[in-house]
């Protein structure tokens, strides 16, 4: 054991010579071996000294052998137990130092390939095979593989073998195997480029992720590993988003902990990140395209750390505005931080671009819960690193009242102090003494004197006296209404159903008795009536459908345990059920009387119809008719291809149970949009009809989802319509390496008319219901689509780019408040570019 101590400590100061004699070292490496040698050499001198006091302990079981026979309470077999122990601990340490043993001569081995073996023979599959079995087997290395001097590609292919257990082969793609054909593939040439981590912490703010998300990725040309840190996060719609977001990003690293709090989620961030570069994110805001390649072309030295300009936003996006220079014109020193920061100066962490070196001996505060950007900024500074300004706006940093970092004002004073106490521990007395006086004097003008201060420790006050009973709350179906629709529902026709009425249900109690009461009115047919219910959080809700249950044999209730989407809820319940059709309703939308019965009437004349659908008429959250919804007013050519450019084949939706069954049902992955998918995998190959009657009433308020269509449906309408446009108007699909080539040349050499078309505002008109004829006539032809944005687009035209970018290669684009509303709308993050070559220029310059 002690020779192999010896043997692996030689072996680390060989490739030590190895290395350098080949090529230099990083500090990354140094410190990597610094850190393997270390834990050898204590656990050596462990073992010698155990070594020494075995002999003695030897001497005295020698002594005890001749014992016939052991008291418990002699001293001499409390020594012997004493013996045993420490031959238990021998024994211990024995099997724990050979595991660093082989840690050693796999990350040995792991090295040498590197110094020894040429690229191109790192990447193939026998030697990768190799790197594999060595971080399988080394404990060391699965922590610290990142610090290999290995190529990127290869970083990548050992962390997707540590978190699935298979070797990793073919392109890295960002969405799931099915929509490989939706792809955008990488043209910039990644080799020999710093890989980039960004980190983004993230508590109840899920929905923002699909913007953020596609930010990171669209910020740097070179590899970028991206690691969301869920902080314990309550809120079931952030939960469900993060499990839907790695559907879409499949190399997306998802890290669940306990709250900590914003500088406990980056520090834990930190210790899986692998880049060489450090890019900080909050789940709300969203970085610029090409934002970390800017940087880096203006970086002056690798030691710098780089400091971007930022842009203000609203809650929605809609509007754009800079702050009072924050950052431009205002020295980054460490005077200036301590002396001026909130009055004058602010600079949001993702502003900022970081060597990941520096993070060995910094990370966040944990004990603030505000300020420790502040407080960071002035220890790096004190610590010697230099920040260097970057002029241009690169960062989106969002204004709303439920923002991560938005605390109250009595909170946000207490963490002035504790972040001004911490920061004076810092500095000499001189500096402590004026940098205290100053923070003070901040604090009690800001803060203390603020009318919202003395509100908010009123209010405080006022918690602390003991509050009257809540009156209960209203409720808004009178005990008649609710009897009347059990009474219906106990009275149904409980015949063999010809029709099935699915109705998922997620809260939404005021308007569903209504919806109930309507199926209950349609006629003399008989139908099977499902409600599923997907965990509401209204408890009402299950009281209400607890009084239906057992009452009819052709009404089912289910209640979920968990919050499954509606995709899920919808095909489970079209498994239980009875009916040839069935019949989607929205649990807040209601059918016109009768309105089953003439659906009935058309199946009877069609019966080798697939998919039945009507008019609508859209209503306001009170019931008041907004207008009607006509088919027969936007139809342009065959339903097929009506469908492509949107959801045309709407409410009321009558699908044949065999269909529905055959094609799968509705896919989980497009929750959201999924009857839009539904339709349009009906309309492969299937049959569609049209009911000009207006049998359903569509409701429109607050919480219904179309009437805020959420930045993910806008992202997976695009990736769908592009998937079944690729399919149905391509007739000569181009080749991934061809494709490639294409846009690789018009970015680089500019564009041409045979295999370009560019649209601009000017030759692009956009009327309120628009129909992209001009763009599915490029896209069959398999041209590269380009829109110019340059130089800025209305309000219309961001609109039009967020419903139909499917159809584009490429967009233009110079604005960031313009890319930041899009960002999370597109099939693909690498749409946006501002870097292109207009080929009139290229040839004046050749």
């Amino acid at each position: 054991l002690e020779s192999g101590y010896n043997s692996t400590l030689q072996q680390c100061d060989k490739l030590q010579e190895y290395a350098r004699s080949r090529y230099s070292l990083s500090k990354n490496i140094e410190t990597t071996l610094a850190e393997l040698k270390k834990p050898i050499q204590i656990d050596r001198d462990r073992y010698l000294y155990m070594k020494r006091t075995s002999r003695i302990y030897s001497r005295t079981v020698e002594k005890l052998a001749g014992a016939k026979s052991i008291d418990s309470s002699n001293s001499t077999d409390k020594k012997e137990l004493q013996i045993y122990n420490l031959e238990l601990k021998l024994r211990n340490i024995h099997e724990h130092n050979l595991s660093l043993q082989e840690d050693l001569e796999s990350a040995y081995n792991s090295f040498r390939w590197k110094i020894f073996a040429p690229l191109d023979r790192l990447r193939k599959k026998s030697l990768l095979k190799s790197i594999y079995l060595a971080v399988k087997s080394s404990r060391i290395l699965r922590i610290s593989y990142h610090k290999l001097p290995l190529s990127s590609q290869a970083k990548w292919k050992i962390r997707q073998f540590i978190a699935t257990g298979k070797i990793a082969s073919g392109a890295k793609v960002r969405i799931s195997e099915d929509r490989l054909s939706c792809a955008r593939i990488d043209t910039a040439d990644t080799t020999n480029k710093p890989t980039l981590t960004v980190i983004i912490p993230c508590y109840n703010q899920g929905g923002y992720l699909w913007e953020s998300v596609p930010s990171a990725y669209s910020s740097y040309s070179g590899d970028v590993e991206v690691i969301i840190v869920n902080d314990g996060s309550s809120e079931s719609k952030t939960l469900k988003s993060l499990s839907e977001i790695i559907k879409f990003y499949p190399e997306l690293i998802v890290i669940h902990k306990k709250n900590g709090g914003l500088s406990s989620a980056r520090n834990r961030g930190l210790e899986h990140a692998s880049g060489d570069y450090i890019q900080f994110l909050d789940a709300d805001d969203t970085l610029a395209p090409s934002k970390v390649d800017i940087q880096l072309s203006q970086s002056e030295s690798l030691d710098n750390i780089l400091i971007c300009n930022y842009l203000t936003a609203n809650e929605t996006y809609s509007e754009f505005y800079k702050k009072e220079e924050t950052i431009k014109g205002v020295p980054l020193t460490l005077n200036a931080f301590l002396m001026e920061w909130e009055r004058g100066l602010s600079v949001p962490i993702h502003c900022g671009l970081f060597p990941v070196t520096l993070f060995s001996t910094i990370s966040f505060d944990e004990e603030l819960s505000a300020k420790e950007d502040w407080l960071f900024w002035t220890t790096l500074l004190k610590s010697g690193y230099k920040l260097q300004y970057i002029d241009s706006h690169c960062v989106i940093y969002r204004v709303h009242t439920e923002s991560m970092v938005r605390q109250s004002f009595v909170t946000m004073a207490q963490e002035w102090e504790k972040a001004s106490a911490k920061i004076a521990a810092l500095l000499s007395p001189n500096e402590k003494n004026l940098f205290l006086q100053e923070s003070n004097r901040w604090l009690a003008r800001y803060y203390k004197s603020n009318p919202l201060y003395n509100e908010e420790l009123k209010e405080k006050v006022m918690l602390k006296k003991p509050s009257k009973k809540n009156t209960p709350t209203k409720v808004e179906y009178t005990t008649n209404r609710v009897e009347r629709v059990v009474t219906r529902c106990h009275n149904f026709n409980s015949a063999t159903p010809i029709i099935s009425v699915v109705v998922p249900i997620f809260n939404h109690y005021n308007y569903l008795l209504e919806c109930l009461e309507s199926v209950t009115q349609q006629g003399d047919i008989a139908i099977e009536l499902i409600c599923i219910d997907d965990n509401s959080s209204d408890r009402r809700v299950v009281t209400l459908l607890r009084k239906l249950e057992g009452i009819n044999p052709n009404i089912k209730i289910i209640l979920q345990d968990e919050n499954r989407g509606i995709s899920y809820s919808q095909n489970r319940a079209v498994e239980l059920a009875k009916g040839e059709y069935i019949a989607l309703l929205d649990c807040d939308d209601y059918l016109k009387d009768g309105a089953l019965l003439e659906v009935f009437g058309y199946i009877k004349k069609h019966p080798d119809v697939d998919y039945f659908f009507t008019d609508r008429t859209n209503i306001d959250s009170q019931g008041k008719i907004l207008y009607d919804a006509l088919y027969s007013s936007v139809r342009r050519s065959s339903i097929k291809y009506d469908l492509l450019d949107r959801m045309v084949a709407s409410h009321l939706k009558v699908i044949k149970k065999s269909t529905y069954n055959s094609l799968g049902g509705c896919d989980e992955l497009m929750s959201g949009i999924q009857d839009w998918e539904l339709a349009l995998k009906i309309a492969q190959n299937g049959t569609l009809h049209y009911i000009p009657q207006k049998l359903y009433f569509h409701r429109l308020h607050e919480n219904s989802v179309t009437s805020s269509l959420a930045i993910s449906q806008y992202k997976k309408t695009n990736i769908l319509r592009r998937k079944y446009a690729q399919q149905w108007l391509q007739e000569k699909k181009l080749e991934e390496n061809e494709y490639k080539k294409k846009i690789h040349q018009a970015l680089t050499e500019g564009f041409n008319e045979v295999d370009t078309q560019i649209f601009t505002p000017k030759n692009l008109k956009i009327e309120s219901w628009y129909s992209p004829e001009p763009l599915q006539k490029a896209f069959a032809e398999s041209k590269i689509i380009i829109f110019d944005a340059r130089g800025g687009i209305d309000s219309a035209y961001i609109d039009f780019l967020k419903d139909f970018n499917s159809y584009f290669d490429i967009i233009l684009c110079d604005r960031l408040s313009i890319s930041a509303q899009l960002i999370g709308t597109l099939w693909s993050e690498k749409l946006i570019t501002s870097r292109c070559v207009d080929r009139t220029e290229r040839a004046k310059q050749k």
